[in-house]
């Protein structure tokens, strides 16, 4: 005859069965404790990220540089190798020189080099930084600042759009698109809300060397004083 087991034996073949499922997680945890150092590398958490490697970092992955107008827009990715970065140093120099023009520090992945010279080549040095090692992988790339526009895209909104109310006028001001394309005319245009619409052109200049637009301003007369 076979004897069922009783609800107090149950209970203790219950307790003795998480007793031994708990020795394999501890025996578990203490491989993985002890075979993480042997690796010669330590997993740091750190806030708002799933970790970093604690280690000298490699250099900035996919350094891109934006050439515009008297500066470049630069922009990189974290080291491939997932090191721990304090911050990132980018360096400015002159192509045909090894001495840096200007240096800073961030903790950004992107930054904005202003006051260059059009037409000169530059080279920008972006340097991983890990405080804990002094020192950190560099990676780098040239471009050259420009102001001439882009003929293969098409024209973005004006931007800044000002108006001043003169005498039966409007003095219109903007500057120029958002997005580097050549322009090659304003029109502008004044609709009366209960009346007619004025439109008129301020020219501008077509061909390869236009430069980037700077907008411009143009006066609108024949306007009814007090109408929107």
């Amino acid at each position: 005859m076979t004897r069922r087991a009783t609800p107090r034996l149950r209970r203790v073949y219950a307790a003795r069965g998480l007793l031994g499922a708990l020795a394999s997680l501890s025996g578990l945890a203490l491989v993985l404790l002890h075979t993480l150092p042997a690796l010669g590398q330590d997993l740091v958490l750190v806030g708002g990220s799933v970790g970093c490697i604690d280690k000298v970092p490699g250099p900035p992955s996919n350094l891109k540089a934006t050439a515009k107008d008297g500066k470049v827009l630069l922009a990189w990715e974290p080291p491939a190798d997932g090191a721990c970065v304090s911050q990132y140093i980018v360096n400015v120099m002159d192509a045909a020189l090894p001495a840096s023009l200007q240096s800073t520090s961030t903790s950004a992945r992107s930054a904005v080099v202003e006051g260059l010279m059009n037409g000169r080549t530059y080279a920008f040095a972006v340097q991983a930084y890990a405080s804990k090692y002094l020192g950190g992988g560099t990676a780098k790339v040239l471009a050259t600042p420009s102001d001439r526009c882009d003929p293969s895209v098409a024209p973005g909104n004006p931007t800044n759009l000002r108006v001043q109310g003169l005498d039966n006028a409007a003095r219109v001001c903007w500057d120029g698109v958002g997005n580097d394309a050549c322009v090659d005319e304003w029109r502008l245009s004044a609709v009366l809300v209960s009346g007619p619409a004025f439109r008129d052109a301020n020219g501008g200049s077509s061909g390869a060397q236009q430069k980037i637009s700077k907008g411009a301003c143009a006066n609108v007369t024949g306007l009814v004083n007090d109408a929107k």
